[in-house]
């Protein structure tokens, strides 16, 4: 719990990317329990509800963070802030995938793209956990000092 006192972002970082893996393995593994016709509180199907909440709510929290580290006038990453919003947008992306495949299960028809196209999102919202568990570790003259040398090296 000390984590989650010094830095929750961090803390809640590592929380939701923890749960998104094992969504990604789960999803497969207990597939007619999530696209079958169940009860919400079968425990796969619970978890992997509580998964997509945290993403959710990590994805937001992280956004109001850096804009409050922005408002502070201290740096980022370059890439974060886009990063973050990409990640939002891909909200609604997961969303639909997670629909087609399910409709698709249904009627026994393969979803092989939305498949891949689901675990690519996945992939780029566990690379965004990634980024902010690293920017929560650095120190702000590490950002700034990162982000100015990676801004000299794309001008020349």
């Amino acid at each position: 719990m000390k984590l989650l006192k010094q830095k929750p972002i961090k803390f809640f970082a590592l929380i939701s990317g923890v749960f998104l893996f094992f969504s990604m393995i789960g999803i497969v593994v207990y597939r007619d329990s999530v696209f079958g016709n169940t009860s919400i509180f079968e425990m796969p199907v619970l978890f992997f509800s509580i998964s997509i909440t945290l993403i959710i709510l990590f994805d937001v929290y992280s956004v109001f963070w850096m804009i409050k580290k922005l408002l502070n006038s201290k740096k980022i990453k370059y890439y974060a802030l886009p990063l973050a919003g990409l990640c939002i947008i891909l909200l609604f992306a997961e969303k639909v995938m997670l629909d087609e495949i399910g409709k698709e299960y249904g009627t026994n028809i393969e979803a092989l793209s939305e498949w891949i196209m689901l675990y690519v999102f996945w992939g780029i919202q566990l690379l965004y956990n990634l980024i902010i568990f690293n920017m929560s570790e650095m120190k702000d003259k590490e950002i700034e000092e990162e982000s100015l040398s990676y801004i000299e090296a794309n001008q020349e």
